[in-house]
């Protein structure tokens, strides 16, 4: 090939698809980009470490020693889910993508804010109990304020933020998405401790805190006992991240 040939091809290998995807290689090769970032995100997802520590904090929550406060309802607290998906709201898109495919990997095209409530709080559930038709279908105190059923999301809901915490920690440090450096938003603000204002998330640590502090029953500091069961979470996000150190031009 000429120069300008071999020359376009490194940057493409390099830098990555354009996105100008309406000839076929490019097609292509985002596409082969795409399955190579599930691939990535799914073994980070699967490895023996996390489907361990999983476990454990389901097992922890199954015994009531790691719960949601008794008066939060996962069903109709407005606060609780404005609260959670708020924290979550801080992550970048693609980073919260990853973590939605590698979690519900036959998941839809819908929209992740919906995706990612119905995962946390169980909204087809409610929907599904709330219908006439299968009302009482969830055995004795069944329907769609039942104890059962409520009790059964708080329960999810606990395990299933820790997991896309724990996911997110793990694929940033495994560096899983290598074109998206930065895995926390700095235009969106948490309140991160209860005596100071809003302010941008720089940790997984944060928003573990933040969760189990106005969320969870009998908790100080969560990271203690999530540790012990296996979640340790050590992503630091610093300035270093907000600059983009790819190769764009490899024939310069």
């Amino acid at each position: 090939p000429d120069d300008a040939s071999l020359r376009a091809w490194l940057d493409e290998l390099l830098v990555g698809a354009s996105s100008n995807k309406t000839t076929a290689p490019n097609a292509e090769f985002a596409n082969a980009q795409k399955s190579e970032r599930r691939r990535r995100c799914a073994a980070v997802w699967r490895s023996e470490s996390l489907v361990e520590a999983r476990k454990n904090v389901v097992d922890e929550v199954a015994a009531n020693r790691l719960v949601l406060r008794p008066e939060l309802d996962v069903r109709c607290d407005q606060v609780l889910r404005a609260h959670v998906l708020g924290l979550f709201a801080s992550v970048e898109g693609p980073w919260m993508k990853a973590a939605l495919d590698a979690a519900l990997p036959l998941r839809g095209d819908g929209s992740l804010k919906a995706q990612l409530a119905d995962h946390l709080f169980g909204d087809a559930e409610t929907a599904f109990a709330r219908d006439e038709d299968n009302r009482g279908k969830n055995g004795k105190d069944g329907g769609v304020y039942g104890k059962q059923l409520g009790e059964e999301l708080r329960k999810r809901c606990v395990a299933h933020v820790f997991a896309l915490l724990h996911f997110l920690d793990a694929a940033r440090l495994s560096d899983a998405l290598p074109q998206h450096s930065r895995l926390f938003s700095a235009s969106r603000k948490v309140v991160i401790e209860a005596d100071q204002g809003p302010a941008p998330v720089t940790s997984t640590q944060q928003l573990a805190r933040a969760f189990g502090r106005d969320c969870l029953a009998g908790e100080g500091d969560i990271l203690p006992h999530l540790e012990r069961l296996g979640m340790d979470l050590r992503f630091v996000q610093t300035p270093l991240h907000d600059y983009d150190w790819r190769v764009r031009d490899f024939g310069r």
